[in-house]
């Protein structure tokens, strides 16, 4: 990042993504009558794009050697992107849901999906940039793998 005011500004969306507005879409027992707003492609662009999303500025961010910062910032990315997982588990994929053991492997792909974002923000926190790098690629998996479930593109 170039600019004082880039890195403040990044800082601050990630910061009202991670702490606002992600807790608010998440809630486990939504009221009734409340809708999804998001697609799932609007989430995979957001979270999971592995250039713009959260998950490509994480893998930015490892890329080299993160500052202090740098640090903190990617911690918060990598929570939202495992928020995510929960926020897909609300939603019926284009495909491969039409049965019980659909929405069984939809629900088991944002559950592990989840579970390995928790990992990387975990290692993200503890600034272990080799396991990070790692478990990067692990999210990468288990995004592949629910693509050749469930996407329709």
């Amino acid at each position: 990042m170039r600019s004082p005011f880039v890195r403040l500004a990044l800082v601050a969306v990630a910061f009202v993504g991670a702490v606002v507005i992600v807790p608010a879409l998440s809630r486990a027992e939504p009221p009734a009558g409340a809708a999804p707003v998001a697609s799932i492609k609007d989430l995979m662009n957001a979270f999971n794009h592995k250039s713009y999303g959260m998950l490509g500025l994480v893998k930015a961010t490892l890329a080299g050697e993160p500052a202090a910062n740098d640090w903190k910032v990617a911690t918060a990315r990598a929570a939202a992107v495992a928020e995510c997982g929960n926020l897909l588990l609300g939603l019926t994929p284009p495909r491969g849901a039409e049965d019980d053991a659909g929405k069984a492997k939809w629900a088991g792909h944002a559950t592990g999906f989840r579970e390995c974002a928790q990992e990387l923000a975990k290692l993200v926190r503890t600034k272990k940039l080799a396991e990070a790098r790692a478990q990067l690629a692990e999210v990468e998996k288990r995004c592949d793998a629910c693509h050749a479930d469930h996407q329709l593109e």
